[in-house]
């Protein structure tokens, strides 16, 4: 990863997802943003994220795809209708929701054949405001370079993150947890 910042697409802004997005804000990040309920979009708009019309647009112009979404069927809904066919192999996508492990291979797996995109799935521990304070923990599972990347572009956001292996590992983690 070179010295400049990376821009940074969030899908989900909801109990979670706000604060993150306004923590990586005030670390100096680019952040564009979707939500399915536009109308929570404000507070983070006017903090200097940039809202998109569509999902594809995000990933288009994003470097790093976010995701924080409710469960494993809207995470998986989002990889099938819009980041399969917008993604390309110099971005990666770090899951921060909590949803199924071998789901999480599976449209990790995907993802990668389709458009060569990596994965980082990211569970966080430690609720809204864990959230807010930016003392997250985060039990993430992928490779060591992706997770070092994780590491930087996720450092506003937690007081530990703990690389526990292989895609997946971080979601078995996080439901032992």
């Amino acid at each position: 990863m070179s010295d400049t910042k990376p821009t940074l697409g969030f899908i989900g802004i909801g109990l979670m997802g706000k604060p993150m997005t306004l923590r990586l804000l005030n670390a100096g990040f680019s952040v564009n943003i979707w939500n399915r309920s536009p109308e929570k979009l404000s507070q983070v708009t006017d903090a200097g994220a940039k809202a998109c019309k569509t999902i594809a647009d995000l990933v288009k112009a994003s470097n790093i795809i976010l995701l924080c979404l409710a469960d494993t069927m809207a995470v998986e809904s989002v990889i099938r209708k819009d980041i399969l066919e917008n993604g390309s192999a110099c971005q990666l996508l770090i899951d921060l929701s909590s949803i199924h492990p071998e789901n999480t291979r599976q449209l990790a797996s995907m993802l990668y054949e389709k458009c060569g995109m990596d994965w980082v799935d990211a569970p966080v521990s430690g609720g809204i405001a864990g959230a807010e304070q930016g003392s997250l923990a985060i039990m993430a599972g992928g490779s060591i370079e992706n997770i070092n990347v994780a590491r930087t572009v996720l450092a506003p956001l937690y007081k530990q993150l703990t690389h526990m292996g292989d895609v997946g590992s971080g979601q078995v983690t996080k439901i032992c947890n």
